[in-house]
């Protein structure tokens, strides 16, 4: 993951490269916050979320609205979308590929 702020603020994609457990197959995946991802968690298990999911969507509320929720279908946030994509010139031969690339958000099962 490249990228080490709120990128909330300052509206740009973080690109993960993931390798699918399923089928062995290796995709970008733009995230729309940082997830504070660090070198050792690459042996952890990752889920992907897209953008229509009600999960992510739910992330995206404004936390002051959270309280309010009493049906999470009703759920209308926003998946931001953005034109940008920010990435490290160090991992350059890495990030610029030609992998498919997916937009969402990746969590674990703890």
């Amino acid at each position: 993951m490249v990228g080490s702020t709120d990128n909330r603020e300052d509206k740009y994609y973080n690109q993960l490269i993931a390798v699918s457990q399923e089928s062995g197959n290796t995709c970008n995946i733009l995230v729309p916050v940082n997830h504070g991802l660090v070198q050792t968690d690459g042996d952890k298990i990752f889920n992907y979320f897209s953008p229509e999911n009600q999960s992510t969507k739910f992330g995206f509320i404004d936390p002051e609205m959270l309280a309010t929720v009493t049906n999470i279908a009703s759920v209308q946030a926003e998946f931001p979308m953005y034109n940008k994509v920010i990435y490290d010139d160090k991992y350059d031969g890495w990030l610029k590929n030609n992998l498919p690339t997916v937009i969402g958000l990746i969590g674990t099962q703890n």
